[in-house]
């Protein structure tokens, strides 16, 4: 690889990758359709182009400098797929040493509340490695702070128990524990005084003991391709014959789920119902070749990837074939509708809010060039991802649930917001409107000062109480 001209980078800038003296050192821009990373030695030093590439295909991930400000840490995707935590080396202009890789999950990509690599500032060095597979777990390099970790474990038990490492004193940390039954509780943890003590709880009002169990599981798509889930049975119950909900991820290109106390996974739980939470493809984490069969794919396999999982279910006879829902917000709604009129011999009812409607519409979402503007989302990224508002047009058509509304038979239950700038209230009024000339039932509710997902107890306690009602109405 070689080291590439050296010029300003484009305005698109999408992030930045600072030293640790906070001076910018690293910039990705997007533009046209190619991705640039860009590369200065110091602050007021000329910016080169390190790397570039298309869009669409996978390419180096910036991570962070060590203490030294001279070694660069990467992510890589190894053969095109996952991506691994890479030494850059700078006189070769690629990735050098391989220092981490997990064979199922992408390693060094950050998460929102999860840090990739840990550093430790009275150390002065690289500590660990974090990963999230079923689990979220950690490869600490330090021996003494691995020893900190074994310590929790044996202390807490069954929880999964983050380690924040005191900068100051190593020998003292901060600890987020939860499990799949159990919301985060904080603990600070003295290995020179041996002791652990609890200090906060997020949601002391909740019981483990009456949570219901959300276990990792993985079941094949008609095409082969593997899919992860979380899957959900009610405590107390036989486990077979059991009403399903099948809650999908907003997104669809989002961070995969971890493993954690669901609210939505233990509300439908405690009312009987087993839930199932599928990571279809194109939900990020699984490496780079789960989101390229996305492309494209609203409505095909994407959406056959949720089929899939619910027949695997009702031939393992956890699912009651005639009592099956589907339920989701933003994407979710949309390929909730859809799914609906794709396969309506497979559901009883869906729940969608906040649901994209009209692909086509959603190219002229408000927020695009605001918030995609970096990405040249209207002009490039969204038709890598979806497809061309104008060459694709019927095949849009054709997946979008305003233009297919006569094929509903299901009741639905409709919720939007009323300033939701991601999915604009056009796209449920328009639909409701098609449903209308086609003489279908529905129920319907706006949340007039609502945006994408709720801000208001009292309007998220109204919603998840008409989701209730509505569910006992049409699965029980």
């Amino acid at each position: 690889m070689k080291l590439l001209s050296t010029e300003q980078p484009s305005s698109k800038i999408f992030g930045w990758t600072v030293d640790r003296n906070g001076v910018p050192r690293l910039a990705v821009s997007h533009n046209q359709g190619i991705t640039t990373l860009w590369y200065r030695e110091g602050g007021g030093r000329a910016w080169m182009k390190l790397d570039e590439g298309d869009f669409s295909k996978p390419t180096i991930e910036a991570l962070a400098f060590d203490f030294d400000n001279r070694t660069l840490y990467v992510g890589f995707p190894e053969q095109g797929d996952k991506f691994a935590v890479y030494r850059y080396d700078f006189e070769k202009r690629q990735p050098g040493e391989r220092l981490a890789r997990h064979l199922d999950v992408d390693m060094g990509l950050a998460d929102i509340d999860m840090d990739a690599l840990l550093f430790n500032r009275a150390k002065r060095k690289l500590v660990g490695f974090a990963f999230d597979a079923d689990k979220r777990g950690v490869v600490w390099l330090d021996e003494d702070i691995a020893r900190l970790q074994q310590m929790v474990d044996r202390a807490l038990g069954t929880t999964v128990n983050v380690l924040r490492v005191a900068d100051a004193n190593p020998k003292r940390a901060l600890i987020t524990a939860y499990s799949d039954v159990r919301p985060a509780e904080y603990y600070v943890i003295d290995a020179e005084k041996l002791s652990i003590t609890k200090f906060a709880s997020s949601r002391p009002w909740i019981k483990s003991e009456e949570m219901s169990q959300r276990k990792f599981v993985r079941y094949k798509a008609s095409d082969g391709k593997e899919i992860p889930a979380y899957l959900t049975i009610p405590k107390q119950s036989s486990g077979k014959a059991l009403p399903l909900v099948v809650d999908i991820h907003d997104g669809p290109w989002r961070r995969k789920q971890s493993w954690d106390f669901n609210s939505n996974a233990q509300f439908f739980a405690s009312r009987g119902y087993a839930v199932l939470q599928p990571d279809f493809r194109g939900t990020f984490g699984y490496g780079w070749r789960h989101f390229e069969s996305s492309l494209k794919q609203w409505g095909l396999a994407m959406q056959d990837d949720i089929t899939d999982g619910v027949e695997w279910l009702v031939r393992e006879g956890v699912a009651d074939k005639n009592r099956i829902c589907l339920f989701g917000g933003g994407y979710g709604g949309y390929a909730t509708l859809w799914g609906l009129m794709k396969t309506p011999e497979l559901y009883r009812c869906g729940v969608a809010f906040s649901a994209v409607t009209d692909i086509q519409l959603y190219f002229n979402i408000t927020w695009s060039s605001l918030y995609w503007s970096p990405y040249d989302w209207l002009d490039y990224g969204a038709k890598v991802l979806i497809g061309d508002p104008d060459v694709d047009r019927d095949k849009f058509r054709s997946v979008s649930p305003l233009y297919q509304a006569a094929r509903l038979k299901a009741p639905i239950l409709l919720a939007f917001g009323g300033v939701d700038h991601r999915v604009p209230l056009e796209h449920g009024t328009a639909f409701r409107e098609a449903l209308d000339r086609s003489g279908k039932k529905y129920e319907w509710v706006v949340y007039s000062h609502e945006g994408h997902g709720f801000n208001e107890d009292k309007n998220r306690f109204d919603f998840y109480r008409r989701v209730e009602a509505f569910l006992k109405q049409h699965l029980n």
